[in-house]
């Protein structure tokens, strides 16, 4: 049985949802599952594309769920979902994230904290849950951006394997077209 769509938006999945409905801004207001679950997306007081808080309703057992409101700052980074709470450097990483469980308590389960390199790059990650830490480090040489520790780079400076992984060239097709394109322009 095909999708449901009107107007070109989608309005029922067959076995999944038996409605899509949708805010004025044409962002997903509600998905209604066919197990009689419904997902509500709040729409953005600013009317963008971002959730202004997430709920269910129709779970069994009163076990509905809510996330609370949702807070962006000036750059759109989220700022709170609902009691969490995240702060980002000057250019929108996330460097610390106040994590409560449920999400609208008072009660401060954790905080995660993240370090990163000048290029971007994520090198590290400290969880605090009441007196235990844990640290979690992908430590990157300044210099080259490139990973340290167990690790293998091609000639092409594509990383080949991490830590016991491996991580193969997915592109080689497209990458010989390049080359082949490159010899008849160059």
């Amino acid at each position: 049985m095909p999708h449901s769509y009107q107007s070109g938006f989608l309005t029922a999945i067959p076995g999944y949802a038996t409605s899509l409905g949708y805010h004025d801004n044409l962002a997903l207001a509600s998905v209604a599952h066919s197990n009689g679950v419904t997902d509500w997306i709040g729409q953005d007081p600013n009317r963008l594309g971002r959730p202004a808080a997430l709920w269910t309703s129709g779970v069994a057992s009163s076990e509905d769920w809510n996330s609370g409101a949702y807070l962006y700052d000036g750059s759109g980074n989220i700022r709170a979902i609902g009691g969490q709470r995240y702060r980002y450097d000057a250019v929108s990483r996330l460097v610390e994230a106040e994590l409560r469980i449920p999400e609208t308590s008072a009660t401060l389960f954790g905080v995660e904290s993240f370090t990163y390199v000048a290029y971007g790059n994520l090198t590290g990650r400290e969880t605090t849950e009441g007196a235990s830490t844990t640290t979690v480090n992908t430590p990157a040489d300044a210099t080259t951006n490139r990973l340290t520790g167990a690790v293998n780079y091609d000639s092409e400076g594509n990383l080949t394997s991490w830590n016991g992984a491996q991580y193969p060239k997915r592109c080689q097709p497209f990458r010989k077209l390049l080359e082949r394109l490159s010899l008849r322009i160059g």
